[in-house]
């Protein structure tokens, strides 16, 4: 809060490249949403200050073959958006 001013933030999730089974850009949305939803309750922002988005697996930051490089890639960023609410 005390370096976004009154810009627009982003809480974007990523999530490792999962397994079959699972679908990984609905588990990043949750995880977006739930983030969201918590620094709303806190009244740290504006309502029309934060904003949710899922990448699920498209944007790895690690290999994710390895059990190290899947944990790197789960991950929630707060993006500071050069927009002004």
């Amino acid at each position: 809060a005390q370096y976004a001013g009154r810009n627009r933030i982003g809480i974007e999730a990523h999530t490792d490249s999962g397994n079959a089974s699972g679908n990984m850009h609905q588990l990043a949305a949750i995880q977006a949403a739930a983030v969201l939803d918590y620094l709303q309750r806190k009244n740290q922002f504006a309502p029309t200050q934060l904003f949710s988005l899922a990448h699920g697996p498209n944007h790895p930051v690690a290999d994710n073959t390895s059990v190290a490089g899947r944990a790197q890639n789960r991950r929630i960023e707060f993006v500071v958006y050069p927009d002004p609410i």
